[in-house]
């Protein structure tokens, strides 16, 4: 494959020269040696690299994308696809390149410089923990940043952040349960570092205190399905008060139901579970899950269209998109609500 020194060197001119005729920046060359290096560039077949746009725009149209964690199950994480399906449609529409960083943050100077040695524009960071000083590092140190289901807990000007609103989903989880009769109530969490975990767990509690009844009981503190059943059914072994279960994503519900089914209790005609993210496999298990759509695909164009308008030079200001309550099986009227 050609390169831009190839073209250079065929056509008898700088690469600066080659950079600013193939990007059409605006300086000044001879309409003579402009033509000598299209004719070169096609004959070579070259295209230019985001190194070879950065030359002459000082932007390389890259952008970095920074997962917590980036393995196999990347792929088929249900939210992480989606992620990736939103960012990559708008990057592409806007003739940017989405690279993943595959590094862990380190933090500080050392973390600023991992980022800065990428050559990206701009970084797209997924769900950092609320302790992380990613976003305010990178943005002091005038790398753009745009957070994805979190909130950016910086007040520079070249950060935002794109979310659900997770109170109101909370909220809206209790209203429905306590519609149905409900009166005890547990929220099985997930890490406890995400923010997304606590905004939901406070969503839920503040309208069962506002109906003058008990505070739900948290459980769970992992998103890991083994840590989360072993959580679930050690509070099942000796506590079945509560005949509502709100957990922070589909998943969670799903362990709330199977584990419940061991201890002899099913949904709904026993417990009611609701469940966050409208995962596929709610729409075809059994019972069908009451659940939140949370539109990730959604939040993440959204958060690349912020973050290519930060890249700008353009300001902008953060997003919460309201959830939707998908009513389904696994939530019905309370039949028992004493112990069992």
């Amino acid at each position: 494959m050609a390169t831009i020194r190839d073209v250079a060197r065929e056509s008898g001119v700088s690469v600066t020269t080659v950079s600013t005729v193939l990007n059409n920046a605006p300086r000044p060359v001879h309409d003579a040696t402009r033509a000598k290096v299209l004719d070169v560039a096609r004959r070579l077949h070259y295209v230019p690299t985001a190194s070879a746009i950065r030359l002459v725009k000082g932007k390389s149209k890259v952008i970095g994308m920074a997962f917590p964690n980036v393995e196999a199950s990347l792929v088929t994480n249900y939210n992480a696809a989606k992620v990736l399906a939103g960012a990559l449609s708008v990057a592409a529409e806007e003739g940017y390149v989405v690279q993943l960083n595959p590094q862990p943050w380190s933090g500080g100077e050392d973390g600023v410089s991992q980022v800065r040695a990428t050559g990206v524009d701009g970084i797209l960071l997924l769900w950092p923990s609320q302790t992380s000083d990613q976003t305010d590092q990178l943005a002091k140190s005038g790398i753009p940043v745009v957070v994805i289901a979190a909130s950016a807990n910086s007040t520079s000007a070249l950060t935002s952040s794109v979310d659900v609103e997770n109170v109101l989903g909370g909220r809206m989880a209790a209203q429905h349960l306590i519609d149905l009769g409900h009166q005890n109530a547990v929220y099985v969490a997930g890490a406890l570092d995400q923010e997304s975990v606590h905004q939901r767990y406070r969503g839920f509690c503040d309208v069962f205190e506002e109906h003058n009844l008990p505070t739900p009981s948290m459980i769970g503190f992992s998103f890991n399905p083994v840590v989360a059943e072993q959580a679930i059914d050690a509070y099942l072994s000796f506590e079945k008060t509560a005949t509502a279960y709100f957990a922070t994503n589909d998943s969670l519900a799903i362990s709330v139901i199977r584990v419940a089914a061991l201890h002899g209790l099913s949904t709904p005609q026993d417990i009611s579970v609701v469940g966050f993210d409208d995962a596929p496999i709610a729409q075809h298990m059994s019972p069908l899950l009451t659940t939140f759509v949370f539109p990730m695909e959604t939040v993440a164009e959204t958060a690349m269209r912020q973050l290519i308008a930060l890249v700008a030079g353009e300001t902008v200001e953060e997003v919460r998109i309201p959830p939707r309550l998908i009513r389904r099986e696994s939530t019905a009227p309370v039949v028992k609500t004493t112990g069992r």
